[in-house]
Formats: structure tokens, sequence, C-alpha cells
């Protein structure tokens, strides 16, 4: 990729605008990141030799119901695998208690959360293209007040002002969606419009085509309301369509890790008890500025922190990076190594791109190639989440480097190769959109949160969401250009179904990033005052599903679009 590289200025609001103080100094992120490894690496000596919380197990690959969250060896989530062409299975939806580990008072806290099957991370769902995937949805959360079981029924809320609406509700009523996959989003497929109230079930049947691209995707709940407080309470897991370039033979020898990476805003109510339920709590005005060096709250993965990675000398791995968090965004880097990565959200980048380190904002998949340093003597290094300054965050504050993970490298010789970009050039699995293909105007779309309203207004095209709304129409088996822009702060894209090819980056100054080659994705952060070209065809599957702001306690204020896809026949 060619680009020009401009820093964009930006604040991003929660509702209404925070305010700054100007005269707070910036923290030494390298002291704290220092004192923070020192602090490690001295539990790590004190411990070693014997039997502790990190010791490696190996018994277990995979998450138990419930684990120690701090100082363990980095745990797989359990695996529900498709046979014989389908996977039948079961996701319970209910309250459980986890156990978090608060980096701040450093003590373990019991967190009451809503979960799938009572865990944490839940377990990871593998496909292969074709399969048909059969999810029994069961909602055994309690009610907040009138059951109606009927899932067509409809539960968004409609008004004369939207903005009055107090979208966010409906915190027990769930669905399915799953991120990223090009499947039907009607019936009882990848349907967001549907409602699983409490006591009810659903049973769920998404077809996935023989054609689908094999990668790294990932379901949540998505009932508008209560998006952000389900996927902030770890109602997050992997989709994994298999095949593809897992067969290549440098991949297929990598041991595979799923890093689903976690953001639980937990707050303390009157009665003592930590959970996600109040809404302004957890995302209100200022929050999440000072939350998460004030709350303890820390990125983790697999519902871990400080997990441990092994690795022998030489070893290659394979990481498939999910951002399941709401808001943070995460640069990921490794002490002395390259990340090579070969997919974005799921889909092949036919290459091999060798990096200092990976950006992943909300929604973001990666998957991305590590080779171990060659080493004669134990190396203990940090996965780290970057700094970021106060100017570029999503936060609004400076944000110091947090440490995620610990990665130890043996003296066990396992030298690996890596992939070429040659090897994985066949692996591309769309076609560049020409622009011959293009039919009608560009899709323009502009995210805006509007502060001078009463209350906060967050919209798309000036709208907040709303069932009365009209459609974004579009037309099956055709291809047109997006515009995509924010007219007020940072905000991630996503649409469902179609995936969009990147073109270029018109940024606020008028310079430009061209991609060369363009880039395959389903979400983009779009950063205020920037255009963003896209496009994007509309094959296989009509219907209605969404396009909106991925920080998700934005979209459950507003900022969602309903789009409509249909044949000719009924233009």
């Amino acid at each position: 990729m060619k680009k020009k590289l401009i820093i964009l200025t930006s604040v991003l609001l929660i509702g209404t605008l925070v305010s700054c103080d100007k005269d707070e100094k910036p923290k030494d992120g390298a002291a704290l990141l220092k004192a923070e490894k020192e602090n490690i690496l001295s539990f790590l000596r004190k411990s070693a030799g014997q039997k502790t919380a990190f010791e490696k197990n190996k018994k277990s690959t995979q998450l138990a119901s419930t684990t120690n969250p701090v100082y363990q060896d980095l745990q797989n989530p359990p695996v529900r695998s498709a046979t014989n062409g389908i996977l039948d299975t079961e996701l319970r939806v209910a309250y459980s208690d986890q156990e978090i580990w608060n980096v701040k008072d450093h003590q373990t806290l019991t967190v009451r959360l809503r979960n799938y099957e009572g865990l944490l991370v839940p377990p990871t769902l593998k496909v292969k293209p074709g399969d048909l995937l059969r999810v029994k949805m069961k909602n055994d959360l309690p009610p907040l007040g009138h059951v109606s079981c009927d899932p067509y029924g409809g539960m968004h809320h409609t008004s004369d002002d939207p903005c009055e609406q107090k979208n966010p509700q409906s915190f027990n009523t769930t669905n399915l969606h799953t991120h990223g996959l090009h499947v039907s989003p009607k019936d009882s497929s990848d349907n967001v419009l549907v409602h699983i109230m409490p006591s009810c079930e659903f049973q769920n049947h998404i077809q996935i085509p023989e054609n689908h691209p094999q990668g790294t995707f990932w379901y949540h709940g998505h009932v508008h309301g209560s998006t952000a407080v389900q996927v902030s309470s770890g109602m997050g897991g992997a989709l994994i369509v298999e095949g593809g370039m897992d067969t290549i033979p440098e991949i297929k020898a990598a041991d595979e890790k799923i890093f689903v990476f976690q953001q639980i805003p937990y707050t303390q109510d009157s009665d003592g008890q930590f959970g996600v339920e109040d809404f302004d709590a957890s995302f209100g005005p200022g929050i999440w500025d000072k939350g998460v060096d004030s709350h303890g709250w820390r990125t983790m993965i697999n519902g871990q922190t400080y997990p441990i990675i092994r690795m022998k000398s030489g070893e290659v791995q394979r990481w498939r990076l999910i951002h399941a968090g709401v808001r943070e965004k995460i640069e990921l880097e490794l002490d002395g190594h390259q990340l090579h990565e070969i997919a974005l959200d799921g889909i092949s980048l036919g290459r091999v791109e060798t990096k200092g380190y990976v950006e992943l904002q909300p929604g973001y998949r990666s998957d991305i190639l590590i080779k171990a340093n060659e080493v004669s003597k134990t190396d203990t290094l940090f996965l780290i989440d970057r700094e970021t300054q106060k100017e570029s965050s999503l936060l609004d504050e400076y944000e110091s480097p947090k440490i995620l993970a610990i990665v130890i490298i043996s003296t066990e010789s396992k030298d690996m190769k890596l992939p070429t970009s040659d090897e994985l050039a066949a692996y591309r699995p769309f076609k560049t959109i020409k622009e011959s293909e293009l039919e009608g105007l560009a899709q323009e779309v502009w995210f805006n949160i509007d502060v001078n309203s009463t209350p906060t207004c967050f919209t798309v095209n000036g709208r907040p969401f709303s069932m009365d709304n009209p459609p974004r129409v579009l037309k099956l088996n055709s291809a047109s250009e997006w515009k995509i822009t924010s007219q007020f702060v940072n905000h991630p894209f996503h649409i469902h179904v179609n995936s969009f090819e990147i073109f270029r980056v018109k940024k606020a100054d008028g310079q430009e990033i061209i991609f060369d080659p363009p880039v395959w994705r389903d979400t983009y952060l779009i950063q205020q005052g920037d255009t963003v070209f896209a496009r994007s065809r509309y094959e296989d599957f009509d219907g209605k599903f969404v396009l909106h702001c991925h920080i998700l306690d934005h979209e459950d204020q507003g900022m969602m679009e309903l789009v409509n896809i249909v044949g000719t026949e009924a233009l």
C-alpha cells in the first residue's frame, strides 16, 4: 500500500462534549511501561521452579468454565466444529459470575455478566464453505417487562423524534449476528432485526455459500439498544471459516492461537456488585476518558490478563486477532519482532505484509504470523498495546502503553519458515471492482454527533436510527461506489452481508492515501473530515440489514441505518 502519512487530531464524544484539562501533564509512558515490565519479571523470577498460576498446563489447550484470569498460559476458547457439513449447536445466554483481574487494585474481582454458555469467552465456531450453521439461541436472562416470543414482532421503538427514544434499552433481549459473513440477512439467517426476549428461543439456520472466503470472523448479539452492553459483557466469540490458505504448508504447520480481545467496562452498584448494568455508568460522558486507569480496566485476551504465550526458538505461530471490544483501539506490538499480516477482516491479502505493529479498531480482525527469534537462553518478551498520544486517542486522553501478554521463548529449537507472497497470491478471494461495473450515483454516508440537540443525537446522514426511516435501497447483482465520511469525531464504519474494497482516502487537508492494491474490509475507521472511497458488489442475497458505527454505544444511541437489497423487479 502506497500512502502519505498525515496525523489528524480529533476528540471523541460519548453523548456530550467532554472537557479537557489543558494543564494536565502527559504521563511518562516509557517509565510506566518499564515499571510494569519489572513488576512482571519480578513475579516470574520469584515463582520460578514453583507450581504457579502461570505454570504450563500440558493437559489442556482450552478454557475451562472457571479460570484464574492472570499469569496463566494463554488458552484457546473451546471449539465447536461442523460434522458432515452441519454445525448444530446451542448458545445459552444467561448471567454468570466471572473472575476478572483488576490491574489497579491488583486483585481478582467477581463480576456478574451476561454470557454465552456461562463462559467469559464463548466457544469458537468452526465451519467450512458450503456448511450449514444451525445455532439455537436460548435466552435465559430474566425478563425486564412484557415478554413476547414472536422473534419478528419487532422491538424497535419509534417516535416523532427518535433522539427522544433513549435507545439503549432491552438489555436482556438478544439475537445472533455473524460479523463479516457473506450470508442471507433474512428469516432465520444473519437477521439482526430478530428479537429473542427472555425465556424465549430461536433457531438460526445460516447457510455458508460454497464460494465463501475462508478466514477469521466473529459473532455477537446485535439487538439495537443492547449491543454495547452485551458485547461489553463478553458476548462475542470467534467464527472461523476453514480452508483456503490454511493448507499452505508453512501455515498448516504453525500452531494456531485465537485472540478474542475483550474490553469490559464493569462498575460497582450500590449493593457492591460489579457488572455492566448501567449504560451511563459504563458508557456515559467522560467515563472512558478516565475509566481505563481509574477503574483498573484492561483489555483482556480470551478473558485472561497477562496471559503467557510460549514459543520455541525459531517457531512460527499463527495468531487470529479479533477486536471484540467496544471503544479502545489496539496497536499490537511484540518486543523485537515483526508481525507478518496475511489477512484482514477474514479476507486473505494474497500476500505477506510485514509490519512493526498492527492496528485493531473495534470489529477489526487480523491474521498474523509470528516467527520467534532464535535464542541461546530463555527470553521473556511482552506483547504491548502501544502508547497513543492525547491528540490521536479515541478516548481524548494520553494512553500509556500497556502490556497485554507475556511471550516466553525457550531454547528448544523449532526452526520454521514463513510462507511467501507468491504462495498466498492464489488465495485473494475477490476480483477488483472495475469502474465499468459501477451503476448509478455513489452511495454517500456521513456519521455525525449533534451535540447541539437535547439529548445529543447520533446520526447517519442526519437521521438517528428508526424503523420508520425509509431504508437505503441497493440493487441485487450490481456494484456501486461509496463515499464515507465523518462530520464529527472518528467512527469505525461497518456494513453487514457484503464487504467493500477501499481504493483511496482523501484526508481533511486534501492530501490522499492511495491503496495499491485496493484492500477488502467489512469494518474501517473513518476519521473526522476524511472521505473514504470504496466499492462494493451486492451478490447472492437480497433483504434488509444495517450499516452502523462499530463503537457500539454510538450504534445503540442511533448511529445506524437500515439497508435493503432488492431485485430489479422491485425497483
